[in-house]
């Protein structure tokens, strides 16, 4: 991933779900999104993610919607969340990235 500035737009933040070091192969998932939490607050913001290609390498995105999104600097959290048909969900261990101020 590429330096994030507060504000940017189109910003694609990717993760892979693995266990064990592999990807997780969600290509079968009914739901898959991603959860956020911003650096100076406990509230979480969950958003509908994509598919980075089909599912089978585990990877899941979300794209920076607006310059509204990107609203903190400092270092956001990040965790999947994937639903199956079976009822069984997943939360993928926690990830950071940093968000850096402009001028």
């Amino acid at each position: 991933m590429s330096e994030i500035h507060m504000g940017d737009v189109g910003t694609v933040i990717r993760v892979t779900v693995t266990e064990n070091d592999d990807a997780v192969d969600l290509s079968g998932a009914n739901n898959y999104d991603l959860i956020f939490k911003k650096p100076t607050s406990d509230t979480t913001v969950t958003e509908d993610a994509t598919f980075t290609t089909d599912g089978t390498d585990g990877q899941i995105e979300f794209t920076v919607p607006d310059n509204t999104w990107l609203d903190e600097v400092g270092w956001w959290r990040v965790q999947a969340l994937v639903e199956w048909a079976s009822g069984n969900r997943w939360f993928g261990e926690i990830g950071r990235f940093r968000v850096f101020p402009n001028l």
